[in-house]
């Protein structure tokens, strides 16, 4: 069986849901295939997770007033995405400028007011005056690997249709003891020959 090469180029997430362009390239066939797919499952939490870890360089790459709090101790530090709840990723997509390749990062930010504001930005992977390169770099390739989970793994997430219970097993029954006390007197009901 032929090798099938499957290179990231878009992920969106919309509604907990993945659309994904990618390209699937057949090495010894030497031709690869433009694929874009919308999938109706929905997304897996470990998903959405390394998606949320783009907050922190779209914030600081698009230069917000947040970023300030953003160092090289507080990006490695575990749980630091959540301190940007105003934020949200949406998706992230491979390309190239100029012959340099980079990604760019789409995502929102939800103002006081309610309303949003759509973000995205463009960065080169490869010398680049950003000083969080490596750490964008290695979320790009987590980003990569649980969207090739999803599509090629079914690595989804899962749609709770009907909620479980546990249904009560019956108690077979229990005799129970017997009361005390005076019986009925049964009454003698007189037969009465209609034919006599």
């Amino acid at each position: 069986m032929e090798k099938v090469r499957n290179d990231i180029k878009k992920a969106i997430i919309k509604k907990d849901r993945l659309n994904v362009n990618y390209n699937e390239s057949f090495t010894e066939s030497n031709y690869t295939n433009g694929v874009s797919k919308s999938c109706d499952q929905i997304i897996h939490f470990d998903l959405r997770q390394v998606f949320d870890k783009l907050k922190v360089h779209l914030v600081s790459l698009c230069e917000q007033k947040e970023a300030e709090r953003i160092n090289e101790e507080s990006i490695k530090s575990p749980g630091f995405v959540e301190t940007f709840p105003n934020y949200a990723i949406s998706g992230y997509a491979h390309s190239s400028q100029d012959g340099i390749d980079g990604v760019t990062i789409f995502g929102t930010k939800l103002l006081q007011s309610g309303a949003t504001v759509d973000l995205s930005i463009w960065t080169p992977l490869s010398d680049s005056n950003y000083p969080y390169l490596e750490d964008l770099s290695l979320d790009i390739q987590a980003c990569d690997w649980e969207v090739s989970e999803y599509l090629f793994s079914d690595k989804w997430g899962i749609k709770q249709e009907m909620l479980d219970f546990e249904a009560d097993e019956p108690k077979e029954a229990e005799e129970k003891p017997k009361k005390r006390g005076r019986r009925k007197k049964e009454e003698e009901v007189p037969v009465i020959d209609m034919y006599a």
